[in-house]
């Protein structure tokens, strides 16, 4: 496996693309064999990572319940390698590389509906007091 681009639909049917690569050690160093199936079997094997993926997900959320955000993004990449026959998940607690990003965004809350307009009798500019007609 030279490191391609291979694209990958995850359980829910959702279609990622992924750089599928050797596990270290595994490369073939030199001529000799090639395994010209492995990336396929990744991608089989790789659908489970929806799982990973999700948790992920819900471990944000989970930390977020309190003061809810307006937007959320989360941005993260994870590295896969085939070995015996498996997909080993960075995530999941394999070694290998794995980035993860986030970003938060709060806003202050909308103060609509108070019946109050600040400009009127606030404390603000002031205005001709009724009393001195002036």
């Amino acid at each position: 496996m030279g490191g391609g681009i291979e694209r990958i639909r995850l359980d829910d049917g959702t279609v990622v693309w992924a750089r599928i690569g050797a596990a270290d050690g595994a490369a073939s160093h030199g001529g000799g064999f090639r395994d010209t199936g492995a990336g396929e079997r990744i991608s089989s094997l790789a659908g489970g990572l929806a799982g990973t993926v999700g948790g992920v997900v819900r471990s944000l959320r989970a930390g977020l319940e309190t003061t809810a955000p307006v937007e959320v993004s989360v941005t993260f990449g994870i590295e896969l390698s085939a070995q015996a026959g498996r997909v080993v998940s960075a995530i999941a607690g394999a070694g290998g590389q794995t980035s993860l990003t986030v970003s938060l965004t709060w806003t202050e809350p909308a103060h609509e509906g108070t019946g109050h307009d600040p400009g009127q009798g606030s404390g603000g500019t002031p205005g001709p007091s009724p009393a001195t007609g002036g």
